[in-house]
């Protein structure tokens, strides 16, 4: 179980103030967003934002966004033009001067459309229910619909994606009233992750201290590889959701006090 977050800032801030760098990742929606009835609407909290800007400008701090968003979709909506950005679970990744996409974003971009066409026609017919185009993965949203069409949007998914999923071709991955459809080779949030760490550890030559912050089912891999490298994982959400992080705020509120705290560690 998670424990509180603000009960344990002392040691966290102690171990912040011995790091030679510090890596702060954090998911978008639900976490420095409040979760919006589509995502078309979705903000970033202005004090996260300013605070995520402090910390991109301060010496020995990295800041990194991992979202399922569209790359460019996140990008925009964060506004830090100094972040590193991870779209799309980790498919495509951006940094000031460096843009990588996974090798499975052509293929994925051709079956994803293939998909679309089979599902729109029956997702639209689920009052509140759509399809996000991501490029090279899809998200069939439920958030606004009854909870007893819940089951229909997941059957409908189901018998859409089987073939594909049979042939090892993509992953369904239930979220928070939402279906993510993504190719099933690509790097999920925890890869992406570790792949930023890297590159930061190979540009910085030091030892690097990273925190995690998310909301989502999806963040769970990220929350288990900050672990592993004795980090800060955070989630954000109740004290009784099953999760890897080993803290956890309750809403994005809290979040932006938190990066507030962050920025002002000397």
């Amino acid at each position: 179980m998670a424990e509180p977050l603000t009960e344990h800032w002392p040691d966290i801030e102690a171990r912040i103030r011995a790091a030679d760098h510090v890596l702060i990742a954090s998911d978008f929606d639900g976490t420095l967003s409040p979760i919006v009835p589509r995502p078309e609407v979705a903000y970033i909290l202005p004090e996260c934002a300013d605070a995520l800007r402090q910390l991109t400008e301060k010496p020995g701090y990295a800041v990194a966004i991992v979202s399922g968003r569209a790359l460019n979709d996140v990008r925009e909506r964060a506004g830090l033009p100094n972040a590193i950005y991870s779209g799309n679970h980790g498919i495509e990744i951006a940094a000031p001067g460096l843009a990588i996409e996974d090798d499975v974003a052509d293929r994925a971009r051709r079956l994803m459309a293939e998909l679309r066409r089979t599902l729109e026609p029956a997702v639209s017919q689920i009052s509140g229910a759509f399809v996000e185009d991501k490029g090279v993965s899809l998200s069939v949203h439920s958030r606004m619909s009854p909870d007893e069409l819940e089951p229909k949007v997941q059957e409908i998914v189901r018998d859409a994606t089987a073939t594909a999923v049979n042939e090892g071709k993509i992953i369904v991955v239930q979220g928070k009233k939402v279906l993510d459809i993504r190719p099933a080779a690509a790097r999920d949030k925890g890869a992406a992750l570790r792949f930023i760490m890297d590159t930061l550890l190979q540009m910085a030559e030091t030892r690097l201290f990273p925190i995690y912050i998310g909301d989502d089912t999806t963040d769970e891999d990220a929350f288990r590889e900050v672990n592993l490298s004795d980090g800060i994982s955070v989630l954000v959400g109740g004290p009784d959701r099953d999760t890897s992080a080993a803290y956890r705020l309750d809403s994005p509120i809290d979040v932006a006090a938190f990066l507030t705290d962050l920025a002002n560690v000397k």
